[in-house]
């Protein structure tokens, strides 16, 4: 009789450790396929789009700045010089905003604390 009450109680206990096993892979799988995979996915794609137009903007600004500093101290620099400097610094200046409203788009604004406060950025 005890035996039996032993085995019975055995196999609850083992069915309920079977039950929790379930359940922790179940919210490790939740918690990687939506937290961990899409956060993987911006740092590793989003993020880097953001930065190199970014360092690119900041490049060309760089540039621009130069030549229009040599102009104003009497240094040669030709018009058209300074027309395509302006053009590449208004181009890249247009795709990096495109880039970073793309980036905040899809996000709701939720999200969008989550990623201000992780970035360290304020809007």
């Amino acid at each position: 009789m005890r035996e039996d009450i032993a085995k019975v109680t055995t196999k609850a206990v083992c069915e309920s450790l079977r039950q929790l096993a379930d359940i922790k892979y179940s919210l490790e799988d939740n918690v990687k396929q939506n937290f961990l995979e899409p956060l993987t996915q911006l740092q590793s794609k989003d993020l880097r789009d953001v930065m190199f137009h970014r360092k690119k903007l900041q490049g060309r600004r760089l540039d621009y700045d130069c030549k229009k500093r040599k102009r104003t101290t009497g240094g040669h620099v030709t018009d058209e010089e300074m027309r395509t400097a302006g053009e590449k610094f208004e181009e890249s200046f247009n795709l990096a905003s495109q880039v970073e409203s793309l980036f905040k788009d899809p996000f709701s604004p939720k999200q969008n604390l989550f990623l201000t406060a992780f970035c360290g950025c304020d809007d």
